[in-house]
């Protein structure tokens, strides 16, 4: 009874693993013609998995480590915040649904729910960790190679679309339906809408690569140089900047074993990576974006940095804002009413991008104030005490991306949170464990 147990255990923990790194490149999809997206669909499946794992631990978590068990607790009242202060908008203000100007609907309230929801249950450690990485490592390994053979297409001339077979774009996505050849329009992307997508699904590896205790069998330096190779070719400003901060905590020794040596690996590593960056800026794309990427250089009163958007704006979006909505926040994706109904305007504001779209931290910053960011902080802080070098320097890559990206409760959250967990199992669990 109990192996059947073990065994119902790991095969729901592998469904679940293979759900959640597949999302992020089937999310652009309806199955088939019935209208229903398969991110939502997925993200029910991934919800009904939880709870039946849940059910299967006799309904409450059993994590072992109290640095996990306390960044679950912040998390959730992160989330129990988030949902009180939107629920008081909603309830007693005019800034809620029912407004003919609302950019959010109560089904998008009930998706961040979920996804909430099985943030909270990885974080609890109740599924079984020990297949998490091999499929990682197969999934990012079959994208990087269908992303070097469409280069070599395009090098012999040929271009076709990579979308998925009878799988219609959902309205979220209804741009991509003008790709005439998707994954490879203009450049290669993989089975990515982008390629700064591509890059943030494959980061982790690198991570993977450089930290994880045989976790990469074969000549992980080696393959991280690979994919840091495929990062640059993406030439995505967020995954170059994380990459390089994947080395320099290589270089510095992060989770390695004190050596006498480790000043001359350090220097050493540290000549590599200027060596490195002055070769890419002779790469005329890679040097545009670069020079693109905080600080404007082209003299363009019309043009504007990558950062102006992911970064400026939600800081001078949330300094605009009343003492009291700095504390307490605003509610979720109530920004667009909120600034309409107080006439606030950000000078980095742009009529062609989502007006909700912002950075993860200022997000956190302007949907839930002072109180949600204390919030947060506390829940990566503890899981940062882990005593796992992976799992830290994944936490410190997904901190950087959420400077410079949206991904609050969206799947590049799960997936990061999922790995971070397992990480931490990994490192803390006894070599025969991971049979």
């Amino acid at each position: 009874m109990i192996n059947r147990l073990v065994f119902t255990r790991r095969m729901l923990s592998n469904i679940l693993c293979v759900l959640t790194f597949s999302l992020p490149m089937l999310r652009y999809y309806n199955l088939f013609s019935t209208g229903l997206g398969l991110e939502t669909i997925i993200t029910l499946l991934m919800l009904a998995i939880c709870i039946v794992m849940l059910c299967l631990s006799g309904g409450r978590s059993h994590t072992v480590y109290t640095v996990v068990r306390r960044s679950q607790v912040w998390f959730g009242v992160m989330i129990f915040w988030l949902l009180l202060i939107t629920f008081i908008y909603e309830v007693f203000t005019e800034i809620n649904i029912g407004h003919p100007e609302a950019q959010h609907t109560i089904i998008s309230l009930i998706m961040i729910l979920i996804r909430a929801i099985v943030i909270g249950f990885l974080l609890g450690g109740d599924f079984d960790y020990r297949d998490i990485y091999k499929i990682y490592s197969f999934l990012t390994g079959s994208i990087i190679v269908l992303y070097l053979v469409q280069w070599l297409m395009v090098l012999v001339g040929i271009r076709m679309s990579f979308k998925l077979p009878f799988m219609p774009f959902n309205s979220a996505y209804a741009y991509l339906n003008s790709m005439t050849h998707f994954g490879m329009e203009p450049d290669p992307t993989a089975l990515f809408s982008e390629r700064a997508h591509l890059a943030e699904y494959i980061l982790p590896y690198i991570a993977v690569c450089l930290f994880g205790k045989g976790l990469v069998k074969k000549h992980p330096v080696f393959k991280a140089v690979v994919v840091t190779a495929v990062i640059f070719t993406t030439v995505s400003g967020t995954g170059i900047v994380i990459v390089l901060i994947e080395w320099v905590l290589f270089f510095i020794g992060l989770g390695q074993k004190k050596s006498k040596y480790r000043i001359f690996y350090f220097l050493m590593g540290i000549c590599a990576l200027l060596l490195v960056y002055f070769v890419i800026r002779q790469v005329p794309a890679i040097d545009d974006m670069l020079n693109r990427l905080f600080i404007d250089t082209s003299g363009d009163e019309y043009s504007s940095t990558k950062a102006d958007y992911r970064i400026y704006r939600g800081f001078d979006l949330y300094a605009l804002l009343p003492t009291y909505a700095q504390i307490f926040g605003i509610g979720y994706n109530h920004m667009w009413l909120f600034s309409s109904i107080h006439n606030i305007v950000s000078e980095y504001d742009s009529s062609t991008l989502a007006y909700e779209f912002f950075s993860t931290v200022f997000q956190i910053a302007i949907y839930s104030g002072v109180i949600g960011l204390a919030c947060a902080a506390m829940h990566i802080y503890n899981l940062f005490k882990a005593k796992s070098a992976l799992a830290k320097a994944l936490i410190i890559i997904m901190s950087a991306v959420w400077f410079s990206s949206a991904m609050f409760l969206t799947n590049s959250h799960i997936v990061f949170v999922m790995l971070i967990v397992s990480a931490i199992y990994y490192d803390n669990q006894p070599a025969e464990a991971h049979r």
